[in-house]
């Protein structure tokens, strides 16, 4: 899961060199892998809490509890697919109802 608001400019909070791209990008080979881009996120709307960093990164134009009920969604759904291997999970995380405003780069 991740942005692309805070890629860029002095001292950015998700260098694009070092961001959740380039970890899909090394998990390639992996059997399952996936990566959402969530749209208008930035770095710190995966955070519930994000304290002084928080005040650091610039805000991304998305609407920032929205994104954290879908990160929250999309991460139970992950959970439950592939702790408890509950196939009915996978339109949550690849299928009809991953929202339509998270971009999703797999399978």
């Amino acid at each position: 899961m991740g942005e692309t608001n805070n890629a860029t400019g002095f001292m950015p909070c998700a260098p694009q060199a070092e961001n959740y791209r380039t970890i899909f990008t090394a998990l390639s080979a992996s059997p399952w892998a996936v990566a959402w881009t969530f749209a208008g996120a930035d770095h710190m709307d995966f955070a519930d809490d994000p304290g002084l960093a928080g005040s650091v990164c610039p805000d991304g134009p998305g609407d920032d509890a929205m994104i954290r009920a879908q990160v929250r969604t999309m991460a139970v759904a992950f959970l439950r697919r592939h702790l408890r291997a509950e196939a009915s999970m996978d339109p949550w995380l690849v299928g009809a109802s991953v929202p339509t405003d998270v971009m999703r780069d797999g399978p």
